[in-house]
């Protein structure tokens, strides 16, 4: 069995930065429309403000999961499922990140969670070797 890493998140200094830019922009949000009332440059604010909560909401909720027989992850708000058997190779680039090669032919990318591209490439070849 393997007994490596199984689960992987978005790293914190990624999720801290996104939840700085989003209270920032809530903040300039609501000191606009409260001098100004609702301007264009507050609706900029207004726009951000919703973007940053999505973003904050989904660095929560994107992660990589290697489990005994598949693969799961999930990225903007939808999780794909692959399973172990349909995985031929997994490889990495400078600039591509993780990619799956599938049993058809296709490629599946992994999300890019801030981790170490080599580091996470190497664990999931451990984990196809596995049994």
């Amino acid at each position: 069995m393997y007994g490596g890493r199984t689960d992987f998140r978005v790293v914190p200094w990624v999720r801290l930065s996104v939840l700085v830019i989003a209270s920032g922009s809530i903040v300039a949000a609501a000191f606009c429309y409260s001098q100004e009332g609702l301007t264009w440059i507050c609706a900029f604010f207004i726009g951000f403000s919703i973007l940053g909560v999505a973003g904050v909401v989904e660095s929560f909720f994107m992660h990589i999961r290697l489990e005994e027989s598949q693969i799961s992850f999930r990225e903007s708000f939808q999780k794909t499922v692959i399973p172990k058997g349909d995985i031929v190779k997994v490889t990495w680039e400078a600039g591509c990140g993780v990619s799956l090669l599938l049993s058809d032919g296709t490629w599946a990318k992994v999300p890019d969670l801030g981790q170490n591209s080599q580091g996470l490439t190497n664990s999931i070849r451990s984990w196809l070797r596995d049994p």
